[in-house]
């Protein structure tokens, strides 16, 4: 395997490469050359609009460089113009939010996260399924919410494959929209998004596995499935 310093060197002469090692400092790699890769993102002439998000993110983030958040907002528009997806997935966020001194602004926000989504941004159509989920600033929607989600939970996004996973367990019927119930469904996504941490999912998938197991002993008459069911009744009721 290639040394930190060896990858850094072969990468000095291949944009794409130089541009994949700024991805994983941002992911906080351990990549230790953050002012070497940065000033290479400044001085490239053939600069795109990938190469003016990373220059965001270092300098949103100072790596490399002192953090400017009205420098940053510079490339950050500039990556927007150049129509780059994460860029309109950030920048969606911030008019949303009205962060790093933007401006609330709920419609070009939606827009902005929707061209992300439809570039297969996860996290675009994660905040687009809660957005339609819980009605925010737009009319309540739990099919366009369930469609998102779903989008999302295929890229193995946490959250979105928490909140489906709550789909399938409760079922939904809402207008001409019907899912139906399914527990085996829901486990299967909350068991992925705890494994992933997601505490919200760790103690939903307790209380699915409880009810799971009531399913499967209700149908027993032995006396022993008997007391195991009676036992798992009193901790559901607790």
């Amino acid at each position: 395997m290639e040394t930190k310093k060896e990858l850094f060197k072969k990468a000095q002469n291949n944009t794409l490469s130089l541009i994949e090692i700024a991805k994983l400092e941002l992911k906080n790699s351990g990549i230790d050359k953050p002012k070497e890769i940065f000033n290479f993102l400044i001085n490239n002439k053939d600069s795109n609009g990938e190469i003016k998000y990373l220059i965001y993110k270092f300098i949103i983030n100072g790596l490399g460089t002192d953090k400017d958040i009205e420098k940053a907002k510079n490339y950050l528009n500039e990556a927007v113009k150049l129509k780059h997806p994460n860029a309109y997935f950030e920048y969606g966020l911030l008019l949303r939010y009205g962060m790093s001194g933007y401006k609330i602004d709920v419609r070009e926000s939606e827009d902005f996260l929707r061209r992300a989504a439809n570039s297969n941004i996860a996290g675009a159509q994660y905040e687009l399924g809660v957005i339609f989920e819980e009605g925010i600033d737009v009319s309540k929607d739990l099919k366009e919410a369930f469609r998102w989600y779903q989008e999302a939970a295929k890229q193995k996004h946490i959250k979105a494959s928490y909140r489906l996973g709550r789909f399938y367990n409760e079922g939904i019927k809402d207008g001409n929209f019907v899912l139906a119930q399914n527990l085996e469904e829901a486990i299967k996504l909350w068991t992925f998004s705890a494994n992933s941490g997601d505490k919200e999912a760790i103690g939903d998938l307790a209380i699915a596995h409880l009810k799971l197991s009531l399913n499967l002993l209700s149908g027993l008459t032995d006396s022993k499935s008997k007391n195991l069911y009676e036992a798992i009744n009193t901790i559901m009721d607790t």
